[in-house]
């Protein structure tokens, strides 16, 4: 009853996380990020994305090169790498997930994307007073709209 990323969700360590999320590979990664997390008013069945996934035509990430960056707190290479293949449906479905990610930059983001299978975007920073500025600007535009830290 419990999708298979789960017990993924119940550590408190950075994982790589592969097959049907039952594949979880620990990481150490060298930095947090500040992260400020967006909820569209409009949510997504995972179900649906994944039925609307099978028709498109995606770019995988490089989550082999994603790892490395992470490892060695490479912000370039985390931003030229990280990816969600679902965006570019979900985009289709939900429009205010490109609006989201372009305010997020806007307000100091060096990368947003949308979580899993969306619709929840969200906004990575480097400093915390980038973060903390950026939550307060969209806070009112959004009414879950949440600062928060990576591991």
């Amino acid at each position: 009853q419990l999708g298979a990323d789960v017990p993924n969700c119940l550590t408190s360590s950075p994982a790589r996380v592969t097959g049907i999320g039952e594949i979880i590979k620990p990481l150490t990664v060298q930095r947090s990020f500040h992260l400020v997390l967006i909820q569209p008013d409009v949510t997504l069945s995972t179900g649906e994305m994944y039925r609307y996934c099978d028709r498109c035509d995606f770019i995988r990430p490089d989550m082999d090169r994603c790892e490395q960056a992470l490892r060695e707190g490479d912000i370039e290479g985390i931003t030229a790498s990280m990816g969600n293949v679902m965006e570019t449906a979900a985009r289709q479905i939900v429009p205010d997930i490109s609006r989201i990610k372009d305010e997020l930059r806007q307000a100091g983001a060096f990368f947003a994307g949308m979580t899993g299978s969306g619709s929840v975007v969200f906004g990575a920073f480097e400093d915390a007073q980038t973060a903390a500025r950026a939550h307060e600007l969209l806070r009112s535009r959004y009414s879950t709209c949440i600062l928060t830290e990576t591991i």
